[in-house]
């Protein structure tokens, strides 16, 4: 694959981030369909629970952003959603290169070369500035990350399924696992991570300690961090709550 091509995607996510970071919210924001903001900004800022599935990938990384000296707290968490969704531009256009690269290495035009590379890069643009994706990656929501890792892990299959790649491979299954703990919607990427392993079972590339590798690197870890906080009592926590009391909101 051309050496233009990686350039061409970092080129669309870089221009998609500072898009996002100009028109970020510096605040709590209620537009664009930003209801659960307070709740994910309070919880990332104080280490607690949000709202069912509890999101506790997000958290951690908006905790992490929190403590970063750069603007208001809620600026910074909301800076997570800008950068996921710089990330997910980055690993559209990735894919589709991937999906056309047998193509082009056959190519012996530069011109006609170069035309894949391009075309990526305006497909992860058209994608980055239409309303649904510009709209989650100004505030604090967990759809961003979530199409990041559906893109991620949509690549690396590829790559492992062209080129035979188990080191590929393995890091989709943990890209799967790990992105699992953000939004559960990246379940739809199970079926084509259990058909390329299955593909790679049926050649032999990998045995029966590769499959057991696989189902550990699936597994992800980050899920175990709500139940250890949960045992705490964070404020806010949804954990045992389905409505407020006269005691308060510190259920929630």
């Amino acid at each position: 694959m051309p050496r233009f091509a990686l350039g061409a995607a970092w080129v669309a996510a870089l221009s998609a981030l500072w898009v996002y970071v100009q028109t970020l919210s510096p605040t709590v924001a209620w537009v664009n369909q930003g209801e659960d903001s307070g709740d994910l900004l309070v919880a990332a800022a104080t280490l607690g629970i949000p709202h069912p599935t509890g999101y506790p990938l997000f958290t951690l990384l908006g905790r992490a952003a929190s403590l970063v000296p750069l603007g208001t707290v809620a600026f910074r968490i909301n800076l997570i959603a800008a950068l996921a969704g710089a990330a997910s531009v980055f690993f559209l256009a990735r894919l589709v290169q991937e999906l056309s690269a047998s193509r082009v290495e056959t190519e012996t035009r530069p011109v006609s070369a170069m035309l894949p590379a391009l075309a990526s890069a305006g497909a992860a643009l058209a994608y980055a500035f239409s309303r649904g994706a510009w709209s989650q990656s100004v505030l604090a929501e967990v759809y961003t990350l979530n199409v990041a890792f559906l893109g991620a892990v949509l690549w690396t299959l590829a790559r492992a399924d062209r080129t035979s790649s188990v080191r590929h491979l393995c890091l989709a299954a943990f890209l799967f696992g790990l992105g699992l703990t953000n939004h559960r919607l990246l379940l739809a990427t199970g079926p084509a991570l259990a058909l390329v392993t299955w593909r790679f079972a049926l050649t032999r590339r990998i045995g029966k300690a590769g499959l057991v590798l696989l189902h550990f690197l699936r597994s992800g870890g980050a899920p175990s961090t709500s139940t250890f906080r949960s045992g705490r009592g964070p404020v806010p926590s949804f954990r045992g709550a389905s409505r407020p009391t006269r005691s308060g909101f510190g259920g929630w």
